[in-house]
């Protein structure tokens, strides 16, 4: 069975940003982010890295969120240090904003992915992906098989429901 990657740490997540912060345009267009967490040391260090990105962080809580928020926003990330995935839900189902979950548990209470711990989502140990849509952004024009890390190491993956865009699986 394959599986969709969510977040590949951090080395996805910085192709990831970077795929989204491209412009067509001549004048750079303001990246603005909505950072939904806690303040714990990772999200310390995430919201200092999409500032290093050129992103202006804005933080909310999980029940501030909401699709009308969103709308005026280039991305929203939804950090795993939230108080609660379900007061995420199906908040962000109608933004035509881009959402990374850095957590596939969260998924898993928005009815994007089931429930079931190890089948619908987790945490498997390998290498390497299997790019499957090389044309999108996130994919950062990469296809093929790719290898994440040198040697092994631990990945979180969901097994997305519904109508969503594959970009990546593992074996």
């Amino acid at each position: 069975m394959k599986r969709m990657i969510l977040m590949l740490a951090a080395v996805l997540m910085t192709v990831a940003l970077g795929a989204c912060s491209n412009s067509a345009s001549d004048e750079p267009e303001k990246k603005t982010v909505i950072y939904v967490g806690n303040d714990t040391i990772g999200d310390t260090l995430t919201k200092g890295h999409l500032t290093e990105l050129g992103y202006e962080v804005t933080e909310m809580t999980d029940r501030e969120i909401t699709d009308e928020k969103a709308k005026n926003y280039s991305l929203v990330y939804i950090n795993s240090s939230i108080s609660s995935a379900g007061n995420i839900g199906t908040k962000l189902y109608n933004t035509p904003v881009p959402v990374i979950y850095s957590s596939p548990k969260v998924m898993s209470y928005n009815d994007v992915s089931g429930t079931q711990e190890n089948t619908d989502y987790g945490k498997f140990i390998g290498k390497t992906i299997t790019i499957k849509d090389s044309k999108h952004p996130m994919a950062a024009g990469l296809s093929g098989s790719v290898d994440v890390y040198k040697s092994d190491g631990s990945f979180q993956f969901v097994v997305p429901g519904g109508e969503v865009s594959v970009i990546a699986t593992a074996p």
